[in-house]
């Protein structure tokens, strides 16, 4: 079964840069297209898998791309209905300390 990993912030927990790769649970490796293991978008995925399939023929293009579509839209999805609610979570955060901080002052 092949999985999405976000590979974002896994570095450092600042690092916002997207990243994200394929793991294949059946042979417990990561997937690589074009000696590529990581990629940044959906369009540099394409240009890798373009290319793997050009070089290891059609019929090792095995790997179904509406599968991986499937799979990247997903999460993708997913990633951004998170940030949304950290940026609400972060400003909510922010007004309640400005409102503590408001209060101590008048208070």
């Amino acid at each position: 079964m092949i999985r999405y990993v976000d590979l974002t912030g896994q570095l450092t927990l600042e690092d916002d840069e997207f990243y994200f790769a394929w793991y294949d649970t059946i042979t417990d490796q990561f997937l690589s297209f074009a000696g590529q293991q990581t990629f940044s978008s959906w369009d540099d995925f394409m240009e890798a898998f373009k290319e793997y399939v050009r070089d290891e023929g059609p019929t090792h293009g095995y790997r179904d791309l509406s599968r991986f579509y499937g799979l990247y839209s997903r999460n993708i999805e997913a990633m951004n209905i998170y940030k949304a609610s950290k940026v609400v979570g972060d400003f909510v955060q922010w007004a309640v300390e400005r409102s503590r901080n408001e209060e101590n002052k008048t208070g």
